[in-house]
Parts: structure tokens; sequence; C-alpha cells
């Protein structure tokens, strides 16, 4: 028999049969998301508790108990033949490539994701990258039967800027997961000469900064507010049963509206902000905007480039205003005028 017709029929099979089982149960349409659901926690090498799994499928409005999930996991290792094992209060696949979702896609998709792959460089400390490259090859191998057509990881037309320290990148992956699947997770965070401290938070947002990762996220046990987290500053970071929290007063959008670096000021309000471009950062400025809300306008003739920005007052200002040099002057407020004009003279006494 044609191998791909007899795998038709063995895919016919195990479908009849999986409509069967489940049917018994619940409506198709709640089952498959719900194995959905564990496929996420649990493929290619993931390790996840029942309660995680349980919170996960909880979150999306589905009823589970974990008896419920015990039964899936024995349907789940009969229908796609894939045994879930555990080791203490761990459950993952035994096979570590494998996921119930896996697909194909088509050469010319297969390219854009090489490509991605080759501008996430960054994270290659991390488990993703890895994952990455082998979901790459498997989506590949019914295109070129296990050879790719190029090898973009030796091509240089393209170099990113690559981060030489990568701590807390390891942490990327498993809080990526929890902003998708809306679950808690628990952290040991540390302070710059502070102790070490346990924190439950629900993330919201991994964002970059200079090469920098953090996590915006709510506070569940300390101030009970939305704040920013440095990845570089977490020990651990694993699963909770705490349920997530949607922080209300949380804007995803506008968050960091009035940030010109990372932080985000609670008990500050942005000022207005004026400074004076000159020579080829007039040009540099208005290819590149200091930050989106940014409004400029030339003056002088054209050899000044008047700049205005609604944006918190902070070091991360500062710092962003001492990198022109000559090249910049704060018009207003007076205070910021003169802080520079003070950092300036302390730079220039070391020479």
């Amino acid at each position: 028999m044609n191998a791909k017709l007899g795998h038709s029929f063995e895919m016919a099979f195990q479908t009849k049969k999986f409509l069967k089982i489940i049917s018994q149960f619940m409506s198709t349409k709640s089952i498959i998301k719900k194995f959905w659901i564990i496929d996420e926690k649990l493929r290619y090498g993931k390790k996840s508790t029942v309660n995680q799994i349980l919170t996960a499928i909880r979150n999306k409005g589905i009823g589970c108990t974990i008896r419920q999930i015990h039964y899936d996991f024995v349907t789940i290792a009969d229908i796609w033949q894939q045994p879930i094992i555990n080791e203490g209060d761990k459950y993952f696949f035994k096979n570590d490539e494998f996921s119930i979702q896996n697909g194909k896609i088509s050469e010319e998709d297969s390219a854009t994701f090489e490509l991605l792959l080759f501008n996430s460089q960054n994270l290659k400390p991390t488990g993703v990258y890895d994952k990455y490259n082998k979901i790459l090859d498997k989506i590949l191998s019914d295109i070129a039967k296990g050879k790719k057509a190029k090898n973009i990881a030796n091509i240089k037309a393209i170099q990113p800027e690559i981060s030489f320290g990568n701590k807390g990148y390891e942490w990327i992956e498993p809080i990526f997961n929890a902003i998708i699947n809306k679950e808690a997770i628990e952290i040991i965070y540390q302070k710059a000469k502070s102790e070490p401290e346990k924190k439950i938070i629900s993330p919201y947002i991994l964002k970059e900064h200079r090469n920098r990762w953090y996590c915006v996220g709510y506070d569940h046990l300390n101030r009970k507010v939305t704040k920013i987290y440095s990845l570089d500053r977490m020990h651990n970071v694993e699963y909770s049963a705490k349920p997530y929290w949607n922080d209300p007063h949380f804007d995803i959008e506008n968050y960091f509206k009035y940030s010109l670096g990372i932080y985000h000021y609670i008990d500050k309000k942005p000022e207005i902000v004026k400074l004076e471009f000159y020579e080829y950062f007039i040009e540099t400025i208005q290819n590149h905007p200091l930050m989106p809300t940014q409004k400029s306008k030339l003056t002088k003739r054209g050899k000044a480039l008047e700049v205005e920005l609604e944006v918190y007052n902070s070091k991360e200002l500062v710092t962003e205003i001492l990198k022109y040099g000559e090249l910049v002057k704060v018009i207003s407020p007076l205070s910021l005028a003169k802080t520079i004009k003070e950092k300036s003279k302390k730079i220039a006494e070391l020479y």
C-alpha cells in the first residue's frame, strides 16, 4: 500500500477513535481545546505539574478537575502513541521532540522562518533558540527530505545587534508562555544590595531595552501594583497555582508612553521637555525620533531642530541627552538644563 495512503487510513482511524472517546464526556470543541492546552504545557520537552495544567485550562474558561486531566493523559497517549511520564510531580512527553500540533509549512514560509531565526540570535543562550531550530528542521523535512535549501546561519547579509551578556535570558521562555496562557509565576528576585525574596507575579509584557530583558507584571504579595522586573535579577521562575490577575488599571498600549527607556513612574507626572539639535543629528533625530510622540520643527534657517517631548524627567533622559554631547541643548525645563550642565562639568573634570 502507498505509504501516504496508509498514513491517511491510520489517521482516519485514530480520529474516529478519538471522537468516539471524547463524545462520551464533553463537546468535541472543548476537549480538543483542552488537549491543545495540555500539549502547550508538555510539548518539546516542557515539564508541568497537574496543578499548573489545571490552572491553564481553567484560565481558558474550561471546566476541569485533576482527575479528568489524568484521564486526558491516558487518552492522549492512546491516540497519538506518545506516553506521558512523570518525575516527582512534573509530567512530560516521553519523546521530548513531540507535539500533537506538529504541522508543515511551505518553502516560502520556511525562508521567512529561517530569517526570523537568524534575527533572534540574542536568544541563543535560551532553550527557545534550540527548539526553534529543531522545529525548523522538522517542518523542512517534508520539503527537502531533511536537506535545507540554504543554510542561512552562514549568510552575513543581516547582522542584528547581539548582546554579549545574556544573564536572565533563560527566563524568557517560561515567562512568555505564562503571558500567553495567562498564568501566574513564582520568582526569586534580588534587587541590588538586597536579599533575595519570593514574589508571585501575573506577567503582562516582556520588553527588551538595550539588550536587557524586563517583565511587566502585577505583584500579588507586596505592593499589589503592576511593576517592572529585570530578568537578570531573577534566580528562579516557576508556574504558580495562584489565579492569574488582570490589573484593571494596567494599559498595555500606554504603559511606556512617557518612558524614554524602560522605567514607568507611578509617583511622577511627565514633563514637557524641549531640546535643540545641531549639525548631523538634525537628520538623525528626524529619521529616528526619540519617542513616538515627538514633535519637531526646523529653526534657525534649517541649522537647528527643535524637539518637544512629553516624558518622565529621569536618569534615562539625562543619559540620552548627554550622549549627543555639544550637539544638543536643553531649552526647557531649566531644572533639566541645570542637571545637564552639572553633569557635563563633572565629565570634564575627569580629563
